[in-house]
């Protein structure tokens, strides 16, 4: 007989952690041919699936090489439009290979939903085929590619765009750059093998009535037979007998896989690998790391369901390696199969992370909760030095607190040097820990001749940390500590300043410092006293700071607020990593400053904080003293008694003006500013007042991306218009101009009704901005409805240093007034 079949091809969206699933332990990597270097610039038009609970998609990008994650971006909060500005190495084994960017909405309880993917051929980037001088087939190196590309949906239609920036880094030829004396030394041949692993007896669950009392008895004497055997080496008596009555295993018939036909072992796989010259690989900058999990031993009691995770730079978000829950209880165990890759883009700073853990019994299979028995973190470039890559067989990596080892094969292929920018580096992420020592030479504010001084900390102009009150002293001291992740540091700026406590009044500031983390080294200890910028001149405050790179995760619990602010303003979010957990490598004593907590707590106490406005305090964001240290007199534009009072106008300080014409234009308005205008204005602004510090201009020139100094940046609304190709023809809208950061409304104009085309007077405000910063301001026009809702008819990006860079360069860094026109499809800004 005969069967009739209608077949349709229908690509899907799956869900990233299941489609990880999909083969995983069954299909090895092959040998690399280098990694892909993805810039995730920003997206577009996004499908929005929030309508429902009225918000937007949280969205981010995932990248996918044969149905495994290589890595994710960090989602944005409610918006249709987001910036991520994030890079992803992900290694690649063949031109056939495709990335798939599969970009998702964040969700807290359930699964995160597609927003649509789009694809990415290797072969794209690997420039047209030619012949070297030998008749070898290679790639002429091309440009890298930067695009838009639409999002496809379920349905088949494309919905929204994401830009990406795409560059490929090959592996390195070494058959023309190896000496003679290299081509001596020969190849690294590199197999599996036991490393000595002894399984011990496999233990029996205790009962819980007597596990408890019987666990502390024997743990000592066990971790110290297990230490005894370990140090004998792998051929002693010591090391064969094991612990709990040890006895060999055929370890070799589990490490040998599967063996029927097409059986893709690692062995199997290993063999298809070039061999590599025995050189000395420390040489090298980057590369692509292999590493194979092969065992662990000496684990402090006997566990069951133990697997290894692994992970560059503590991303847990994206391991390298999960390996399958071991099937046996014991304290030796061994994986077959459990093989992975990961780019190493800067093996001068990249760390690896290794941790050994269990799932408690009775927990659910997809529970989080998770038992950690042992971890370590080992740097690339020591592994490198100390010759534990590349070598012939397995080498065992200790744990940390004897807490057992972990036998692995690690691989490193050197690539070409990436060329990484500032941005695309690890060190441009981590955490820094803050210790605030002490003060000196303080200015008296109290009336006793004395102060009442705390500290806090800004990141950007946001408030993130702050320490106790010292009573009546002009030489306090705190010496309190605290951690905080940062990403982008090199364009965030540290801002302390130290207040005198009052009761009842406003609270004195009495100095402040601020520090470009650029400035800071790489993993050393700086301490030092830094001269605040205080009235009397003299006064001092002790730091101590120590920067760690590494991978700054998007908690949950923190303030989103933080994120928000340090993202849109220099393109450096910020995460507040909470006091009172152990970090290995201490550097300084003292407590943590417990971020939410009694100490540094957002916000700080329930203060009238110095200069802030009501509208400030009840929850707007705190911007440093320093931000606003220019004043109105320094530029040409007047101001109403509110801003005066809010920005003092006696300052004389450098500023500039901004987007709305010359500097005498801005503060021009053919009508008296009615009460009820300066109402509204003070309801719909919300840029805090501050107190001011004088601080001179600085130059800038061609290359700077952010201000060079601190200043104020005045930004006056003059029009706005509908566009004939909006879909309504004439249509008359009840237009507004909204201006937003860190998604809160700095300004909000007043409606014109029944009009295509809106005029405004005096429609302007001022915008504190710190040195290193780059505020980058979200220009809407709505319009209004008192039932539906303001709806959006355009969107723009405003990035306010760009726009004044060109008059700061002619000026010297003194001022710059920009006029500028905002256009899109649904209409335009003035």
């Amino acid at each position: 007989g005969k069967v009739r079949l209608n077949l349709k091809w229908r690509p899907i969206l799956m869900d990233p952690s299941i489609a990880a699933s999909l083969g995983q332990g069954k299909r090895l990597p092959g040998p690399p041919i280098g990694f892909v270097k993805m810039t995730c610039h920003e997206g577009r038009g996004l499908k929005n699936v929030e309508v429902a609970s009225g918000r937007k998609s949280d969205p981010y990008l995932a990248i996918m090489v044969q149905n495994q994650i290589r890595g994710k971006t960090r989602y944005i909060a409610n918006t249709l439009d987001p910036v991520w500005n994030e890079t992803i190495f992900v290694p690649v084994h063949g031109v056939n290979d495709t990335l798939a960017l599969e970009c998702f909405d964040w969700n807290r309880v359930d699964r995160d939903k597609p927003l649509g993917d789009a694809l990415l051929k290797v072969s794209r980037l690997m420039g047209t085929k030619t012949k070297d001088e030998h008749g070898d087939l290679v790639y002429v190196k091309t440009e890298p590619v930067e695009m838009w590309a639409s999002l496809r949906q379920r349905n088949g239609k494309t919905k929204g765009e994401v830009r990406f920036r795409a560059a490929f880094v090959p592996v390195i030829n070494f058959d023309d750059m190896l000496s003679d004396a290299d081509k001596e030394r020969g190849t690294v041949d590199m197999h599996i093998s036991t490393g000595g692993l002894v399984l011990g007896e496999e233990q029996p669950e205790a009962a819980p009535s007597s596990a408890a009392s019987t666990s502390s008895a024997s743990s000592d004497g066990d971790a110290a037979a297990r230490r005894v055997a370990a140090q004998a080496g792998p051929s002693s008596p010591a090391a064969a007998a094991g612990s709990n009555g040890a006895r060999n295993m055929p370890v070799e018939s589990i490490l040998s896989g599967m063996t029927g036909p097409g059986a893709d072992t690692l062995t199997q796989t290993l063999a298809r690998y070039p061999r590599l010259p025995n050189i000395d690989y420390a040489q090298f900058k980057a590369g692509v790391m292999s590493v194979a999990v092969v065992g662990c031993r000496g684990l402090v009691r006997p566990f069951a369901g133990v697997f290894v995770t692994m992970c560059l730079n503590g991303n847990k978000q994206a391991p390298i390696v999960e390996t399958s829950p071991s099937r046996r209880r014991g304290c030796e165990h061994v994986w077959e199969d459990e093989f992975a890759q990961a780019a190493v883009p800067e093996a001068e700073y990249d760390q690896l992370l290794i941790e050994l853990k269990c799932r408690p019994p009775g927990v659910d299979v997809g529970s989080d909760e998770m038992i950690s028995i042992g971890r370590a973190e080992y740097s690339m470039k020591e592994l490198l030095r100390r010759k534990m890559v590349n070598t012939p067989e397995p080498v065992w990596l200790p744990l940390e607190a004897e807490t057992g080892e972990v036998l692995v094969l690690i691989r490193f292929d050197p690539v070409e040097d990436p060329q990484l920018l500032a941005s695309e580096s690890i060190t441009d992420q981590g955490t820094i820990r803050m210790r605030i020592a002490s003060a000196t030479n303080l200015p008296a504010a109290d009336k006793s001749g004395t102060s009442d001084p705390y500290v806090t900390a800004l990141i950007d102009g946001v408030k993130v940390w702050e320490s106790e009150t010292i009573k009546k002293t002009l030489n306090p001291r705190w010496n309190e500590q605290g951690d905080l992740g940062i990403r982008q540091r090199s364009k965030t700026v540290l801002t302390l300043e130290v207040y005198d406590w009052n009761q009842f009044q406003s609270h004195e500031l009495l100095g402040t410092v601020t520090l470009p983390l650029k400035d800071l080294p790489i993993n050393e200890v700086v301490e030092k006293s830094y001269p605040l910028a205080s009235s009397n001149g003299k006064a001092e405050l002790q730091l101590a700071f120590k920067f760690r790179p590494g991978y700054v995760e998007q908690h949950d619990d923190s303030s989103p607020v933080l994120l928000d602010v340090a993202h849109t303003v220099v393109k450096a979010p910020v995460t507040v990593i909470k006091g009172g957990a152990s970090i290995v490598g201490n550097v300084v004593g003292g407590i943590f400053g417990k971020i939410g907590g009694k100490k540094g707590r957002l916000g700080g106490r329930k203060r009238a904080d110095s200069g802030s406005s009501g509208e400030s305090g009840q929850g707007g964001s705190h911007l440093a003293p320093a931000a606003a240290h220019a004043a109105s007199q320094a530029t040409n534009m007047p101001l109403d008694d509110d801003q005066k009072q809010a920005l003092a106008a006696n300052a004389s300080a450098t500023a500039v003006n901004s987007t709305g014409g010359s500097a005498a234009r801005l503060g021009e308005s053919s009508r008296p500013q009615s009460s009820r205008d300066k109402t509204r204005n003070r309801a719909s602004s919300t840029v805090p007042a501050v107190p001011t510090l004088v601080v001179p201009a600085s130059p800038v020139d061609e290359s700077a991306e952010v201000f060079p100094s601190s200043g104020t940046v005045h930004v006056a609304i003059e029009s706005a218009e509908v566009s004939e190709s909006d879909g309504h023809g004439t249509r008359k809208r009840n237009l507004l101009v909204a201006v937003e950061m860190n998604h809160r409304t700095l300004h909000k104009t007043h409606v014109q009704k029944d009009v295509r085309h809106a005029q405004w007077e005096g429609e302007q405000f001022a915008l504190p901005v710190l040195q290193g910063g780059a505020p980058v301001l979200r220009v809407l026009l709505k319009d209004h409805s008192s039932f539906l809702g303001d709806k959006e008819l355009a969107a723009f990006s405003l990035n306010t240093f760009a726009e004044l860079k060109a008059g700061l360069v002619a000026s010297g860094g003194t001022q710059s007034a920009v006029a500028t026109t905002l256009a899109a499809d649904g209409g335009s800004i003035t």
